[in-house]
């Protein structure tokens, strides 16, 4: 069949087929062209599964513009002068048929050399020359979505190695655990497939992101002036951009996916660092980078935070002030506390999203439809846990009734007890009879007797010497 064709354009240049012959022979050619001259190694076995095959590269060709073969300077006349004909992509070229390009008006033997040689690239190499282009040329819009039945999907060249064990045990059942799934998978893809695009640029990336490298370390490591020639290319060359909705080496983040990550930095703020414990390419503290958040460390003195915390980056401090303010006006008090009652603890308009994740996420808070208050047992002051007994209870208690639920809670007995101070302490706690004590809310009507000498006062935190004996 080749020998057939190469014979045939041979007569071609020497005009000698006339009469009927002709037709029979373009026909002919036409379809030798589709089937077996571009990619004859594709029926070889199965007609039915290659002639797909062929479909789908042609496809994928038409997708390439002209210009991917300017490899070198000798082709850019070929290929300028095949755009002012209309060719535009390389399906385009391996459909053009030679004979016609010969009738163009100063094609000689140099302008026809170039053209069979594109060609014939185009024929033997069609599957590598779409991988090229993918890998290197091809605009993509990321999160770019998985699709098995794509042979030429971006996910077969730069997925990354998944560790077996890795999974997300701590926030399995989060609603936002796909999203951070979706979040380290992305920017692990465009680093990866920034190594066939700006490998420089991949590397610095590649070992702050993926590898957590410390800025220092990188300079060094990739002899570079300084730590600043580190975090440019970082931030104001690839994060930033992209973020901004600008192309960065022919890849985009789409709006939903910017959108997503401002949802996912909201809901992950003041959020133990616990639920990114399932990350299994990049570290917590870079995963926290990108959103432009840090993690908060507890210190020895700190035992009472719980666990670490998630904070806007550049304000640990303030972050840390705010939690202290929250947690102390929370031991205060034992009964639920409207979101109103903590405005007064942030020193600024941009902690109040602070205050509000803050509020919800800790893990030692519990919420309602009346507010915020701390759990039963991460109640420190006396007079607090006491006052938690009276008003989960509903009901009169009698002072061993007290001691009693105190004991099994916190497994200790208070230091003393002083309902008389307790009842100063806080308004609701009532005497209705002689040896009974009861927490009444404002809702329910006040049928019982109350505390008999002293009137309510303002709640006050206790001092060093009242901290666990307030009575």
């Amino acid at each position: 069949m080749k020998i057939y064709l190469q014979r045939y354009n041979f007569r071609l240049e020497k005009p000698s087929i006339q009469g009927f012959f002709t037709p029979y022979l373009e026909k002919t050619y036409y379809i030798c062209d589709m089937q077996t001259t571009l990619f004859p190694d594709y029926f070889a076995l199965d007609e039915t599964c290659c002639l797909h095959r062929a479909e789908i590269v042609m496809e994928k060709l038409a997708e390439i513009p002209l210009d991917f073969l300017a490899t070198h300077g000798e082709r850019n006349t070929v290929l300028r002068r095949l755009a002012e004909a209309g060719v535009q992509s390389l399906a385009e070229l391996l459909r053009l048929q030679r004979f016609d390009v010969v009738e163009w008006e100063g094609v000689g033997r140099f302008f026809l050399h170039i053209f069979d040689e594109m060609r014939q690239e185009i024929r033997n190499h069609p599957e590598q020359l779409i991988e090229q282009w993918l890998l290197q040329r091809a605009t993509w819009v990321f999160p770019i979505p998985y699709t098995s039945d794509d042979p030429w999907s971006l996910h077969h060249y730069v997925s990354p190695s998944l560790s077996p064990e890795a999974s997300l045990v701590d926030g399995e059942n989060q609603e936002w655990t796909p999203l951070i799934q979706q979040v380290e998978h992305t920017f692990t893809h465009i680093i990866l497939l920034l190594k066939h695009r700006q490998p420089e640029k991949a590397a610095v990336l590649h070992r702050f992101l993926l590898q957590g490298l410390s800025a220092e370390v990188i300079a060094r490591v990739l002899n570079l002036p300084s730590r600043s020639a580190v975090m440019r290319p970082i931030e104001h060359e690839f994060l930033r951009p992209l973020l901004a909705g600008k192309e960065v080496a022919g890849i985009k983040l789409s709006e939903d996916f910017c959108d997503s990550l401002s949802a996912l930095r909201q809901q992950l703020l003041f959020q133990p660092t616990t639920v990114l414990d399932g990350l299994q390419f990049m570290s917590m503290p870079r995963f926290l980078w990108l959103l432009h958040l840090t993690p908060m460390l507890r210190t020895q003195a700190e035992m009472s935070w719980a666990c670490d915390f998630i904070v806007p980056r550049g304000e640990v401090l303030q972050s840390r002030a705010l939690l202290h303010r929250v947690f102390r006006a929370l031991q205060l008090h034992p009964d639920y506390q409207q979101v109103s009652s903590f405005e007064s603890l942030r020193n600024s308009s941009t902690e109040q999203a602070s205050l509000a994740s803050l509020l919800e996420h800790h893990p030692w808070i519990e919420h309602s439809s009346q507010g915020h208050r701390l759990m039963a047992e991460q109640l420190i002051y006396d007079f607090c846990r006491v006052g938690r007994i009276l008003l989960e209870s509903h009901r009169p208690l009698t002072r061993d009734e007290i001691l009693m639920r105190y004991e099994q809670v916190y497994l200790e007995r208070p230091l003393s007890l002083s309902m008389h101070d307790l009842c100063k302490r806080f308004s609701g706690i009532t005497a209705p009879q002689r040896g009974q004590w009861a927490w009444i809310s404002d809702e329910q009507s006040p049928q019982m007797g109350e505390c008999p000498t002293h009137s309510p006062s303002p709640t006050q935190e206790p001092t060093l010497f009242d901290m666990n004996a307030i009575w």
